[in-house]
């Protein structure tokens, strides 16, 4: 007796995964939770001298990231990461950081979550302490990293990450630098790389100075605000 041919269907995680939009809550000290919901950023729990970094939204199919300063990007689903209201896990548990790497920017890949229209290429732009920037698509980092993550910048010695934000295209970059020099430039003037580089010049800088801040913006009057140590604070904009 010949049956009907047994069709072996080829593996997928994802459909082992319920499904759900949850929020991926990453504190500044380095740990992060999901939850389904939360009433207002305030409320969420952290631990005794931390805060909230960074709150992002995604479906717990999809892939969330986390750029680091010592040039890394680690990618994994929001499924797996801890579902809790409480603190908690520090981020290390996730992944392998060297001593002192800190998370610099978080981001979900989940499309709803980006203001995109048709084929819109979302990329992410960083920006390093000697005043380098990279420009680099999200695209290249959709599928779950090792625990080791992945190459993003070409750092030079010395040197780190200090933000890193999603653009599509039309933004204004603002940067900032701890000597209180800005710069302005559109987002049009950046080249789109395939893979980890070291980039191009964002600002020229000083033997004593060095960037410590990043905006992008569409919006006039909107930008970068930096306060200085006598707490005076600048605003770096489009005017």
């Amino acid at each position: 007796i010949v049956g009907p041919e047994n069709v072996l269907e080829a593996y997928s995680e994802d459909a082992y995964i319920i499904e759900e939009d949850v929020y991926a809550i990453v504190t500044r000290d380095g740990w992060v939770k999901r939850q389904r919901s939360f009433t207002d950023v305030g409320s969420i729990r952290v631990r005794d001298g931390d805060s909230v970094g960074w709150v992002v939204r995604g479906s717990t199919r999809a892939s969330i990231l986390f750029v680091t300063d010592q040039g890394r990007v680690y990618t994994t689903r929001f499924d797996a990461l801890p579902a809790t209201t409480g603190h908690g896990d520090p981020i290390q548990r996730q992944f392998d950081f060297s001593d002192g790497e800190k998370v610099v920017g978080v981001f979900s890949l989940d499309k709803r979550v980006h203001n995109v229209e048709g084929d819109t290429l979302l990329t992410m732009v960083v920006a390093t302490s000697d005043g380098m920037m990279v420009r680099i698509p999200f695209e290249l980092f959709v599928e779950p990293s090792t625990r080791s993550g992945r190459n993003l910048v070409k750092l030079g010695q010395g040197q780190w990450v200090v933000a890193a934000e999603s653009a599509v295209g039309d933004e204004m970059v603002c940067l900032g630098t701890l000597r209180g020099m800005g710069l302005i430039f559109g987002m049009d003037q950046m080249p789109i790389v395939r893979g980890p580089a070291k980039g191009v010049i964002g600002i020229r800088l000083g033997p004593t100075d060095r960037l410590v801040g990043m905006a992008l913006t569409t919006a006039m009057r909107q930008g970068l605000e930096l306060e200085t140590n006598k707490g005076k604070v600048d605003i770096i904009r489009p005017t």
